[in-house]
């Protein structure tokens, strides 16, 4: 038996199970694997998002510091035009 990991409207993945026993699954197993492959799903879309705005915050925060060195090489300039 399997069910599918969707996040936003995309199969992502698959969660499998297997029995050797012949017809060992009842319809509410079959809800219940639903059900977790559903919170799996949301939670790996979570983890991505997380990662995501991860790596935006490390561009931000190299941006940041290019700008603030940029910014203290300009006011040196104008400094040592001032005088």
């Amino acid at each position: 038996m399997d069910a599918p990991l969707i996040t936003g409207g995309t199969v992502i993945g698959t969660v499998n199970t297997a029995s050797s026993e012949p017809e060992p699954y009842r319809p509410r197993d079959r809800e219940l694997l639903e059900r977790v492959a559903s919170l799996m799903a949301a939670h790996i879309e979570r983890f991505r998002l997380v990662n995501e705005l991860r790596g935006a915050l490390d561009e931000a925060r190299r941006n940041a510091a290019r700008m603030e060195r940029e910014a203290s090489v300009l006011r040196s300039i104008v400094e040592g035009t001032a005088g």
